[in-house]
Order: structure tokens, then C-alpha cells, then sequence
């Protein structure tokens, strides 16, 4: 749509795989042993926004961020720290990292429950945020996708009765096997958005 994009790894993933071990493994034990990888995907991506910003390859506002699974709870998770993006996507994001298998044996840790999208609600609150998952998805969790979406519209304070900046679609889905329909919807979403930002 003649926008630019930008992709780099996520923790413990390519060129981030460290001494705790790739892909969700790595991400548990890294943040078990107190290096919070998420914390560090916030920090690089705040890193790439700079970057882009100062070569003019990127306008405040006009950021928008988009990821599916272990990556919609990234991108969130930027988004929400990060108050530059304009918009953000997540497609069958993990919410509560309870929920997946390989934190079955910390999930109940304190730490563990804190990392739940849900405690950056207020953060996401009043921005444009997609979020698409299948109805049965045990993988991630419907449950905690809605719950997510739930605790946003709670905070949410709209500027005219009715509205919401929230958009949210429970789907029809083999598992945590999203359709690519929604995926594409999920970047018309942002691109409606930008279109918006553009005319403003």
C-alpha cells in the first residue's frame, strides 16, 4: 500500500536466541531468571522507532504495529509503552502467558500472572487496537483475548457515546490456526487508520 515496513526478531527467536534457548522456552526461562525479554523487545523497539523517526522514514502517530501469537503480545505490549504508534494490530495474540505450556511449571508465579495484557489496558485504552482470534483457541486462550478486550472497553473513556477505537472479532478457527482473512483485515485496520492520521 506503499507504506514502509519494518520486522526485526523477537526475544530468543533468530538473531536473539541467547543462553536461555530459543522461541517460548527461551522467553520463559530468560524471564524466570530475571531478564525480562520483554522488556528488552520494548526497549528495541523503541530503538527501531527512533532510528526511523531520525532518518525520516517514520512520522509520530503515523507507527502502527501489528504481530500474531507470541508477536501480537509484543506488539502490544510496544504499543502500549510506546505512545508514537498509532495503531496496532494482534492476531490470536497471546494475552496470559499462563496459558501456554511451556509456563505450565511457573504459572504461578506472581510475576508470571503480571505479564497478562490485561494490566496494560489503560494504556491501550482510547487507541486504535485490532484483535481477531478463533473461537476455540486453546493454544493462546479465547478466553483471555476477550477478557483483554473487555478490560480496554472498561477503560476506555470515548469521546461520543457508542464509539470504541477497539475493534474485535471472535472467528470461526481450526485451534490457534487463525484464517488469513483476518489477518488481512487486521492491516486494513491500521491502513483505514493511517489514511485517517494522513487527513488530520
Amino acid at each position: 500500500a506503499g507504506h514502509r515496513a519494518l520486522s526485526f526478531d523477537l526475544p530468543n527467536h533468530g538473531d536473539f536466541v541467547d543462553q536461555y534457548g530459543q522461541s517460548i522456552d527461551g522467553i520463559c526461562a530468560a524471564f524466570v531468571a530475571g531478564d525480562d525479554p520483554f522488556a528488552r523487545f520494548v526497549a528495541h523497539g523503541k530503538a527501531a522507532i527512533n532510528a526511523c523517526v531520525e532518518k525520516g522514514l517514520a512520522r509520530p502517530g503515523r507507527i502502527f504495529a501489528c504481530g500474531g501469537s507470541r508477536g501480537g503480545y509484543c506488539a502490544l505490549r510496544l504499543a502500549a509503552a510506546e505512545k508514537r504508534i498509532g495503531g496496532v494490530a494482534g492476531l490470536a495474540p497471546v494475552s496470559d502467558w499462563r496459558i501456554l505450556r511451556e509456563f505450565e511449571a511457573v504459572k504461578e508465579r506472581a510475576d508470571v500472572a503480571g505479564l497478562a495484557l490485561h494490566n496494560w489496558a489503560a494504556e491501550l485504552a482510547g487507541r486504535p487496537v485490532y484483535l481477531a482470534i478463533g473461537n476455540h483457541d486453546h493454544r493462546v486462550g479465547t478466553h483471555a483475548c476477550v477478557e483483554l478486550a473487555l478490560r480496554i472497553f472498561e477503560e476506555e473513556k470515548p469521546v461520543e457515546e457508542g464509539t470504541s477505537t477497539v475493534e474485535v472479532h471472535v472467528v470461526q478457527a481450526a485451534a490457534h490456526a487463525l484464517p488469513e482473512k483476518w489477518a488481512i483485515e487486521g492491516s486494513r485496520f491500521l491502513l483505514r487508520r493511517c489514511d485517517k492520521e494522513e487527513k488530520t
